[in-house]
């Protein structure tokens, strides 16, 4: 009885995630029964051949894996490279729907789903307590398990559909087996829950990104005003009212999804919800992160209002929205090229974007980075280019105030914020700065040392923040 209930239970989680993952496929949807058979069939090839390899190695004496050794060295390459097999297998049932980026990361995540979902049957099955286990595994596990091996996906389109990415392929794969084996390390020897926070992090915040990336350059891909000029037979339904003009009369009404877009016949202004503008900018921005740190009052003349980036005003108190066609058309391209453009290298080569979105992007137009747009952009983003001053916007002098959240606790705040490389070099410090005074100060050292990094911290965390977003954390 309690195998079938949990046969059952992730039947029914699969089918949640499945829809889940559909969401992010904006332009050109998988259809669901195929996604369903590669979470099947992939998930069950990819957990046969990954036991199959380590009954294998057991013969070598590798019994053992709960070390460090076995969890980087055995745990993440065996079942990394078993999934990579088992989406080799099923792009025999897919090529034909392997039509965009987005689909080699869609399909490997199924492989992935499928896999984290039999792993979490047989833990729960032998635990004393199936439902703690299954619900913990998959709030945790199971998107750990699509974010370990994303990567890899977009790799495997890259070699299928352009003939190029070997190396990028290859890189995904150590990518993967070494972020794997991190988290299974940090879950073995309980290390500081810290340490998986950062982990989990950051894999995610890399697979909204690739999604990003891989959704703008679709060749699916419309513009926002290609969307409404397009759109046949719109009909008149009940109007939204139109907060610059005041008219509440039926309006013509395009929807896409959870999108509904109303034209004013009064002022020609563009009227949505507050929850559709978010969905607008997630589709035709090409952005999934979270989008709250572009949203806050508004300048004047509408500064009883508030606005998601810019082009748009919206009332809290109605939860309704006005936008300019054009103005906002302009803001999500903006966003577009940004998800290009804050791409890796090694990528946007394997998978190049369409050159309309590369012409005129601000990575072309920018001057020679300074001294101190470099040291940012190593705080904001240690992994990125040096020569990507496009990602570093200039803070105005003298306006950065004092920041709590990055006095108690820098390196969550930093890290919640995606501002990587300052979250790193506030750790590192905290431990040399004790280390450097432990003779002299002996225990105090280890209060001294994290107190000063705070202290610093604090006082430059909105400065770093501004570098990173283009704007303070809080818009008074």
């Amino acid at each position: 009885m309690k195998e079938f209930s949990l046969i059952l239970a992730s039947l029914v989680i699969g089918i949640y995630c499945i829809n889940l993952l559909r969401s992010y496929d904006v332009h050109e949807k998988e259809p669901f029964s195929k996604m369903l058979l590669v979470v099947i069939l992939g998930g069950m090839s990819s957990v046969v051949l990954s036991l199959f390899l380590y009954r294998y190695l057991v013969g070598f004496g590798i019994k053992d894996l709960k070390n460090t050794f076995g969890a980087l060295f055995v745990i993440g390459p065996v079942e990394e490279g078993s999934k990579l097999i088992a989406l080799f297998f099923s792009t025999l049932l897919i090529r034909k729907e392997l039509n965009e980026p987005t689909d080699g990361l869609v399909y490997m995540s199924c492989v992935a789903l499928g896999f984290s979902l039999i792993e979490n049957f047989f833990y729960a099955a032998k635990s004393t307590d199936p439902v703690q286990v299954m619900a913990l595994r998959l709030f945790l596990s199971t998107p750990m398990h699509i974010s370990f091996s994303i990567f890899i996906g977009l790799a495997w389109y890259s070699v299928l559909k352009c003939k190029t990415g070997l190396w990028l392929l290859l890189l995904s794969f150590i990518y993967a087996s070494i972020v794997h084996g991190i988290y299974d390390l940090i879950l073995f020897n309980h290390f500081l829950l810290l340490l998986l926070l950062i982990t989990v992090r950051t894999a995610h915040s890399w697979t909204l990104s690739l999604l990003g990336y891989t959704t703008a350059i679709s060749p699916f891909r419309t513009t926002l005003r290609s969307f409404i000029a397009d759109y046949q037979n719109p009909a008149r339904e009940v109007g939204i009212e139109c907060l610059y003009c005041g008219d509440n009369a039926a309006k013509q009404t395009f929807r896409l999804g959870n999108i509904v877009v109303q034209k004013c016949n009064r002022c020609s202004h563009y009227v949505t919800t507050r929850e559709s503008l978010f969905h607008i900018f997630h589709h035709f921005g090409s952005i999934f992160k979270n989008l709250s740190s572009y949203y806050g009052a508004a300048d004047k003349p509408h500064d009883n209002l508030y606005t998601l980036y810019k082009g748009n005003y919206v009332s809290e108190a109605k939860k309704i929205a006005f936008f300019d066609l054009g103005e906002l058309n302009a803001a999500l391209d903006e966003f577009t090229k940004r998800s290009i453009q804050n791409m890796n290298a090694f990528v946007r080569a394997a998978i190049p974007p369409p050159v309309s979105l590369v012409d005129g992007a601000v990575e072309h137009s920018v001057p020679e980075p300074s001294l101190k747009q470099v040291l940012l952009g190593f705080l904001i983003d240690p992994f990125g280019s040096p020569n990507a001053p496009s990602l570093v916007h200039t803070p105005p002098e003298g306006t950065a105030r004092w920041c709590w959240g990055a006095f108690l606790i820098p390196e969550v705040w930093f890290l919640w914020n995606e501002l990587w490389g300052a979250c790193f070099v506030v750790i590192v410090a905290e431990g040399v700065i004790a280390m450097a005074f432990s003779s002299a100060l002996g225990l105090y050292a280890y209060m001294f040392g994290p107190l000063i990094v705070r202290l610093i911290a604090a006082s430059r965390a909105e400065q770093i923040y501004y570098s990173r977003y283009g704007r303070w954390l809080k818009v008074s």
